[in-house]
């Protein structure tokens, strides 16, 4: 009775292993000393072996035994693993799988198989995307440089290399983040790291920038070259540089604000008020004489006042006028417009020329002068002894740039009145700050007065 009833046990035990592995979503078999296929589950023979009535004792053929394709995997506990390509029995396409097989308890071979089409079919569309990003970064002129999470370069593109002169042999080794900065720093392709411990501790800073999506900074390399360098983080813990070479950007920016200044000092020497209004109507520029006339100063504000503000505060300061509305109409026009000039009177009396003239950008120049100062001062500048008698040489005396229009035109004309036959030539020197100062931080330059006579 116990060895029936251990025998029951035993039958009962393989019919629900046979069960088991029947509703398996996986293909199960087993080879015989002889290579062939002595068991397989219910999704082996679907697949492999469909019943057939005509012969009902058919052989399972071994699907894997003869492959179109085959990968080989990574091995796991005395098994082997591979991916292979079979053709379907039914229509005839081929398909992979990641094949296992091992060494059964009877000395039998036992295989089992997942089908790997999608993840195949996933792998092929990753390469092909990352051919894609190839291609795109080594047409890029800014350096790439991709970390892994373990800090070993994963990624880098071909400006890379031409940015920071470092070979691509070495780049191709998958130096870590350390080492990276470290050859940089060697080449001499990063500012010059006097400290080492403030060197050690740029490289704490760096990374955690990075990481934290915060990094970038422009770095002024001992060639002269400037460099900007962005840190990011990507996905998984890794981490992207960028460098740019932004050096010609700079010169061209540096040579525009000290064209800017330039501009300015040479506008601020003028006796007349000078003010510019864009295409919007607004106020982007004005010159000293305009704010010592108007004694104001508009360009101190982030956004310039619009031309109707400006002129409703000039209005406010001079007896009525049309000029006024003819000049905001002028300013925010679009057709073509022609320049013209009247005269508005002040409060206090005083008689000021306007002139009013379009820009080739579309802008709109107004400026403002005085007939009655001006002829005040040739006056003066002709009936005064020391304007006929004194010489014009480099010891002539002359007053700072910076003083009054009065002084300015009394010594324009007296050069006039000294030399008849001759010309004579004033060089002043202007005004020049440094380019990222405000315009009230300008450093103005002192008059100096230089001759050159010369015949006609």
């Amino acid at each position: 009775r116990d060895a029936e009833g251990g025998l029951k046990r035993a039958a009962e035990e393989a019919r629900f292993l046979r069960a088991a592995l029947d509703r398996a979503p996986v293909l199960a078999w087993s080879l015989g000393p002889d290579g062939q296929v002595i068991w397989a589950n219910a999704a082996y023979r679907d697949r492999f072996a469909p019943p057939a009535a005509e012969l009902p004792d058919h052989r399972i053929p071994d699907a894997f035994g003869h492959v179109l394709e085959e990968v080989p995997l990574t091995a796991r506990a005395g098994g082997s693993r591979r991916r292979v390509s079979a053709p379907g029995p039914q229509d005839g396409e081929a398909h992979w799988f990641e094949v296992s097989e091992t060494v059964g308890p009877g000395g039998e071979r036992l295989g089992f198989a997942l089908e790997a089409d999608d993840l195949v079919a996933a792998e092929a569309s990753l390469r092909r995307f990352i051919e894609t990003l190839t291609e795109t970064f080594a047409h890029l002129p800014i350096g790439l440089a991709v970390f892994d999470k373990n800090r070993r370069l994963g990624l880098f593109n071909p400006a890379l290399t031409d940015l920071v002169k470092i070979d691509a042999v070495w780049l191709a080794g998958r130096p870590s983040l350390r080492d990276f900065l470290e050859r940089l720093r060697e080449t001499r392709q990063m500012p010059e790291q006097k400290d080492f411990a403030a060197w050690r501790r740029k490289l704490g800073e760096i990374e955690e920038g990075a990481r934290e999506g915060a990094f970038e900074e422009n770095w002024v390399l001992p060639s002269g070259k400037i460099f900007r360098v962005t840190g990011r983080p990507h996905p998984q813990g890794a981490l992207a540089f960028l460098f740019e070479d932004i050096s010609t950007a700079i010169q061209l920016e540096r040579r525009y604000r000290s064209e800017l200044e330039l501009s300015q000092a040479t506008l601020d020497r003028m006796e007349e008020a000078v003010a510019v209004f864009d295409t919007s109507g607004m106020l982007v520029f004005v010159n000293s004489a305009f704010e010592a006339l108007w004694g104001l100063d508009p360009m101190a504000r982030l956004d310039g006042p619009g031309v109707a503000e400006v002129t409703e505060l000039w209005a406010e300061r001079c007896r009525p006028s049309r000029v006024w509305a003819r000049l905001r109409e002028f300013a925010t026009g679009a057709e073509a417009r022609a320049s013209w000039t009247d005269a508005v009177e002040t409060r206090e009396g005083r008689t000021l020329q306007v002139l009013v003239a379009p820009l080739p950008d579309a802008s709109a120049l107004v400026v403002f002068r005085s007939p009655s100062e001006e002829r005040a001062a040739l006056a003066a500048a002709q009936s005064g002894p020391e304007a006929r008698s004194a010489p014009c040489g480099e010891d002539a005396p002359i007053e700072d740039r910076a003083g009054s229009s009065d002084q300015l035109a009394v010594q324009r004309s007296d050069a006039v009145a000294r030399q008849p036959a001759a010309g004579c030539l004033e060089v002043l020197p202007l005004g020049r700050g440094h380019p990222g100062l405000r315009k009230d931080q300008r450093v103005q330059g002192v008059g100096e007065r230089r001759s050159v006579h010369g015949g006609d």
